[in-house]
């Protein structure tokens, strides 16, 4: 038994079971048979003979032990599990049935059973029986043993005559950290960022390689550098370094190795609202997660909401076995590469990569179970999403994490490069409110000239997303009826924030089709237009027997596709320069949403603000501050969205610095909730603030919420047990129902008196929101007990 992890309540327990997968076992408190050590009780919580037998993970979905009556549901037991592509391995699209294999290493479990977060990690090279390659005897067993840290993580060898090794089957030290359970439906999430920091491991001489490739000739950013330099950057974010000797101990490479950046722990959100342990990131369900070497936070929110339809942050996607294949014990990265050995060269190994015959796959994050709207195929109208993206052309996934603006990000040449996901629709959808998000890296636009059309993003019925230089989209349709014609619509970039070279800008935009209107006769569709988070431009696309503008940005049966598309003309010019973080979302988002995605959230212009955050504001048109003001009840006045840049320093503005400086920037003022500068969370939870010794406010009208909430159920008839429920009488510290980012309801054990500023003995609990939330009128003089 291997890497145990308990629940806080101690009764699930899983488990690392080797070749057996993840393993589970229930300490059952209703049970009848098997009781503890003979007696005639059930086991207590955290009992070891409680656990009288493991299954496969596969099988906690179905098993009628783990609901009630006899257990509170465990969200890893709500749905079936399903890989990163929506199935398994030989399966597409069927989830796992109880007895399936689920493999990986270092299972890490939330204290209520809802998540398991998890590496994926195994071999590579699944040896000569299995169509693998073998290892010339170079090596003696006591090397290999000494190597197997560096290079193999977990070699099996076979020692023949002469001390030499006949094969070994390499094991890579694969970093596939993901996740599954409730909050994804099931669904295997594979992470990015400093979750996965290289896919392989990596040698001096191969980083050069994926440098090169991750950096065309014509970039000129910091990702172009020779492999010491990275060696340099990639040690700040958590690599070790590992040095790989010959027999005569002479060092020949250097080898850059995850080692333990596999294992993860997390405080989850036991105390999101006290201001130093909350997330830089302001969305809703953020948790702050560490591996051995590296800290970062992961929000949950695009992986939770069921109306996301595409979520690529431009990982690969993993297909896992849910039964062993021969040798094949492997989750299969579907990069494009295969991983081959050298020859052996002066008692040297080395892993390079080869360029695989299958086509790169990029995940698909999101998470609904079927149909983004609808119900299930057959029934209503629905679309799936998609299972994955296909690279094609030159793009590919990078196998280290650079090149995007967090982690991973796919660079797109030009010339024929492209991202393709196929749309099946189920009937004839009406047209849908979609918001379109991205962050696009535009490294060569300005080549050609600024009058060159780059085609960036084909939507299958028809319109086209164009970029014009560094200094405008562009929209693009034909129509058919009456008459034929291509219709272009400006979308303009604002004064020093156009998409240049080596500059990351966050590109939004918000479709709202079948706008009616009783003085026109014919339908109308608004466009906003965000850069950076903020509302650049809103345009008004009307439409009328098909002429002038029909419907733009809807999905039908076809590919979306991303970047060059292969059936334009030769004459038509592919988008060239990086992408990362594209999304598409069913529904209008407001404001706030809208700058959370650019990793932002809303702050108000003060007069002493610094000129840069001015002239921020300033770029943007007045009717755009004049739309958040009238929300908020505040004219006259402006905002801008403040912008963290993910797992570096950069902030929008100034760095903040000491004292009052530290109050520009909203995004890392980690008590935000209660700085009025700070408005993005009023317009998510406007019936807010939270008070401990008041009840919960009513969220049953709440339009953020419902996005998530998307039960049928009314406001009249929504059941009180739904943290949307206002329930009278009931004051916070006394509701045990918890919105995302709120702590538990109680602490128990011994509480250090500084930490609540009160002394408890180890036999009491403590009731957080009392000591958390601030108190609506003038608060008792200690909290309740």
């Amino acid at each position: 038994m291997e890497t145990p992890n308990v629940t806080g309540d101690g009764r699930l327990i899983v488990i690392n079971g080797g070749l057996g997968g993840i393993l589970y076992s229930y300490n059952d408190p209703a049970a009848t048979t098997g009781l503890c050590g003979g007696g005639t009780e059930p086991c207590e919580p955290c009992d070891p003979r409680g656990w009288t037998s493991f299954a496969p993970i596969s099988g906690m979905h179905g098993d009628t032990t783990l609901t009630p009556p006899n257990s509170d549901t465990y969200g890893l037991a709500e749905y079936p599990i399903r890989d990163t592509q929506g199935g398994k391995v030989g399966v597409p699209g069927q989830a796992y049935v109880a007895g399936d294999v689920v493999r990986g290493t270092y299972p890490w479990l939330d204290r209520s059973g809802n998540l398991l977060v998890f590496s994926q990690v195994g071999a590579v090279n699944p040896g000569p029986e299995a169509g693998g390659w073998s290892i010339e005897p170079q090596l003696t067993a006591a090397e290999l043993a000494a190597l197997d840290e560096a290079l193999f993580v977990g070699s099996q060898a076979t020692e023949v005559s002469g001390g030499t090794i006949e094969n070994a089957m390499a094991r890579s030290a694969q970093a596939g950290l993901s996740f599954f359970g409730l909050w994804s439906r099931g669904k295997m999430i594979h992470l990015d960022g400093r979750a996965n920091l290289s896919s392989y491991v990596l040698n001096l001489k191969q980083l050069n390689s994926a440098l090169s490739r991750a950096c065309p000739s014509s970039n000129s950013t910091q990702l172009c550098m020779d492999a010491h330099a990275a060696m340099d950057v990639l040690e700040d974010t958590g690599f070790a370094f590992r040095n790989i000797y010959s027999e005569a101990g002479v060092l020949k490479d250097v080898v850059l190795n995850e080692a333990r950046n596999t294992q993860l722990f997390s405080m989850e959100n036991h105390f999101n609202y006290v201001p130093s342990f909350s997330t830089i990131d302001a969305r809703d369900v953020t948790w702050q997660l560490q591996t051995a070497r590296n800290v970062m936070e992961l929000a949950f929110d695009d992986f939770v909401s069921p109306q996301v339809l595409i979520n690529s942050s431009m990982v690969p996607s993993i297909e896992a076995p849910g039964t062993i294949v021969g040798s094949e014990i492997t989750p299969f990265f579907r990069d494009g590469f295969t991983v081959a050995l050298d020859e052996p060269w002066d008692n040297e190994i080395r892993q390079r990569y080869v360029d695989g015959t299958e086509t790169p796959r990029i995940q698909n994050a999101a998470s609904a179970e079927g149909y983004v709207f609808g119900t299930s195929p057959g029934q209503g109208v629905g679309i799936a999403p998609p299972p994955y993206g296909e690279l094609h052309g030159d793009a590919r996934v990078e196998p280290i994490a650079a090149g995007g603006l967090k982690g991973r990000g796919v660079f797109l040449d030009g010339a024929g490069d492209h991202i393709q996901y196929s749309i099946a629709i189920d009937g004839v959808p009406e047209d849908q409110p979609w918001l379109i998000s991205f962050w696009v890296n535009g490294m060569s636009l300005i080549s050609g000239g600024q009058d060159v059309n780059r085609d960036l993003l084909h939507f299958p019925d028809g319109t086209i997303l164009m970029a014009k230089g560094i200094s405008q989209l562009r929209i693009k349709k034909k129509t058919t009826a009456p008459f034929p014609q291509t219709q272009i619509k400006v979308l303009p970039m604002p004064t020093g924030l156009k998409i240049m070279p080596s500059y990351w800008r966050h590109v939004a935009i918000q479709v709202v089709p079948n706008q009616t209107d009783a003085s026109w006769i014919g339908e109308r569709t608004k466009i906003l237009f965000y850069v950076d988070g903020f509302l650049q431009h809103e345009d008004t696309l009307v439409s009328w027997n098909n002429a002038d503008w029909p419907e733009v940005f809807q999905l039908t049966d076809g590919d979306l596709i991303i970047g060059d598309h292969p059936n334009q003309p030769a004459s038509a010019k592919g988008f060239r320069g990086w992408i990362d973080e594209f999304k598409i979302i069913r529904g209008q988002a407001n404001f706030e949403e809208v700058c959370r995605h650019a990793y932002g959230t809303l702050m108000k212009v003060g007069p002493n603000d610094s000129d840069e955050i001015q002239n921020r504001a300033n770029a943007y048109p007045e009717d755009s501050h004049d739309d958040i003001a009238d929300l908020l009840g505040l004219p006259g006045t402006q905002y801008v969205c403040d912008i963290h840049y993910p797992e570096t320093d950069a902030v929008s503005g100034d760095l903040p610095g000491d004292g009052a400086e530290t109050d520009k920037h909203c995004i890392l003022d980690l008590d935000r909730r209660n700085n009025p500068r700070c408005i993005g969370h009023e317009l998510l939870f406007p019936e807010g603030p939270l008070f401990w010794n008041a009840q919960r406010p009513d969220s049953t009208a709440n339009a953020f919420c419902l996005s998530c909430h998307t039960s049928e159920e009314t406001r009249e008839t929504m059941d009180p047990d739904i943290v949307l429920v206002a329930v009278p009488g009931t004051e916070a510290w006394e509701d045990d129902r918890r919105q995302p980012t709120q702590p538990p309801q109680r602490i128990f054990g011994m509480i250090p008196s500084h930490f609540t500023g009160h002394m408890y003995d180890d036999e009491t609990e403590i009731w957080t929101d009392c000591f958390i939330l601030s108190a609506e009128s003038s608060p008792p003089a200690d909290c309740p007990l």
